[in-house]
């Protein structure tokens, strides 16, 4: 699943599957400000489902920063 709305949407969504044995999570998330690490995903979601024995994750954040620039390719300078 691909969303800009991990935190408001996905997050929420995970804590009321609290009685899940087993989950397997494939995200890819844009985001201008997230960041999603093992400290994360341990607060956010491991620690809402004490059930869980078996977590397979895949997730992908593309980040987007307003202050990149678009250089041109050695090829087009010569």
């Amino acid at each position: 699943m691909r969303t800009h709305y991990y935190s408001s949407l996905i997050l929420p969504l995970l804590r009321r599957m609290f009685n899940l044995q087993k989950l397997y999570l494939q995200l890819e998330i844009d985001s201008y400000k997230e960041f999603i690490d093992g400290n994360d995903l341990k607060e956010n979601i491991i620690n809402y489902m004490s059930q869980l024995n078996n977590f397979t994750f895949n997730i992908r954040v593309i980040k987007h920063s307003p202050n990149l620039m678009n250089l041109p390719s050695n090829e087009y300078i010569q």
